[in-house]
């Protein structure tokens, strides 16, 4: 199937084509606020701040934090969630990790949504450069990530909302995990596929480690907000 109109306007100068203006509106529709439970949790782990926000998506966690009092920056590379966010308030530059420009002093990194997974069967998960990056910095830092893990279950799932349609189907090999999501907003049908490293807890605390980080491991953003059946939660100092 070739790209639609709207795949190719979620392209950007990162080189993914990752979340287009279709499935954008679904992701902020149905799925923004997904940890929400877990905000007050993560307030009380990166303040004081400044806090870099990971792969923003429609901002609403940024927008939280700034409503919370702590200077807040992020990155996300999809234009159409990037200027979702921006609507909300949040300073949001249209990049990933990697790109990203980050202010000096930032003293904590949240990375929601498993974003520092996602990759491309050529192209390597950002989570090893990002933990690498915050291990380099001349201040301490915290990093809070949530991760797909090899646990995480294949299934095949559907769901609407007032506009929209998306089926979702999830296949992995206990390393790499592909998710083909097709979706149908205002009655036009569009596609992608998206990749993920599955990290098990033992790979993600080495990786950390080996950075130098002081690392551990959680299954919920606190008592109130457990995770996605799969995932689990990476929590590194410098």
């Amino acid at each position: 199937m070739g790209d639609t109109a709207h795949q190719k306007a979620g392209r950007s100068a990162t080189g993914l084509s990752l979340y287009g203006p279709d499935l954008a509106h679904i992701q902020a529709a149905a799925y923004g606020a997904t940890y929400r439970a877990g905000y007050a949790w993560l307030c009380q782990q990166v303040a004081p701040g400044p806090l870099f926000d990971i792969g923003c998506g429609d901002g609403t966690w940024a927008a939280h934090a700034a409503q919370s009092g702590i200077t807040v920056q992020a990155c996300e590379p999809s234009p159409s969630l990037a200027s979702t966010a921006r609507k909300k308030g949040v300073n949001v530059e249209i990049a990933t990790a990697i790109q990203a420009t980050i202010p000096p002093l930032t003293r904590s990194y949240t990375a929601m949504g498993e974003v520092l997974c996602y990759c491309t069967p050529d192209r390597p998960a950002q989570l090893s450069a990002m933990v690498q990056r915050i291990a380099e910095q001349a201040s301490p830092a915290l990093l809070i990530a949530d991760l797909t893990g090899p646990d995480t279950p294949e299934r095949v799932s559907e769901t609407e909302g007032q506009d929209w349609w998306m089926r979702s189907s999830v296949t992995h090999d206990g390393k790499l995990l592909r998710r083909v999501i097709e979706t149908r907003v205002a009655g036009q049908s569009g596609r992608e596929v998206h990749y993920q490293r599955l990290y098990s807890p033992s790979e993600a605390l080495h990786l950390a480690q080996e950075a130098g980080l002081d690392a551990h491991i959680r299954e919920d953003y606190g008592p109130d907000c457990p995770l996605l059946p799969g995932r689990i939660l990476l929590i590194a100092r410098s």
